[in-house]
């Protein structure tokens, strides 16, 4: 998919695409966000110790909200991740990486607040899914948090 092309056309820029998110997006946040596992925020705490994980609620999804282009599987606006339910398995240390990897988006919208915004689009206009210094970080982070639990013994 041409993410540029994707976002410039109406993805995220067509203001009625914003207001059915946000409709879609507060809906499945009030109704059906759960909060991290306690025993899922004992492993990350030491990760993430700037974060209040008891603040971040996960929503579980069958397809992603309007907005979101086929094919991502997670999507992390705020406080909040909605990801496919089932999409990973927090009793290993590849479900704990891909945690990882959108908590790091979480600690990015902390460090540059709304300019977040701005910075995130500009980068999936010019590098897609895929790339960028946004996703560069939070994939190194993921790695890093799955490759120490392997080493800890966590099942992959």
């Amino acid at each position: 998919m041409d993410t540029g092309k994707w976002l410039i056309s109406g993805g995220v820029f067509s203001a009625s695409a914003i207001g059915m998110w946000m409709t879609q997006y507060l809906g499945l946040r009030n109704k059906y966000g759960e909060p991290i596992p306690q025993s899922v925020q004992e492993v990350m705490r030491p990760y993430f110790p700037e974060l209040d994980l008891s603040k971040v609620k996960i929503v579980y999804v069958e397809e992603m909200p309007v907005m979101i282009p086929s094919g991502v599987r997670a999507f992390t606006p705020l406080w909040n991740l909605i990801i496919h339910r089932g999409e990973w398995n927090f009793t290993t240390a590849r479900g704990l990486g891909g945690l990882a990897n959108e908590l790091t988006h979480i600690r990015q919208w902390k460090r540059y607040g709304f300019l977040f915004l701005p910075k995130f689009l500009y980068e999936r206009i010019i590098y897609g899914f895929e790339g960028g210094v946004l996703e560069e970080e939070s994939t190194n982070m993921g790695n890093i948090v799955m490759n120490d639990l392997i080493s800890q013994g966590y099942p992959v």
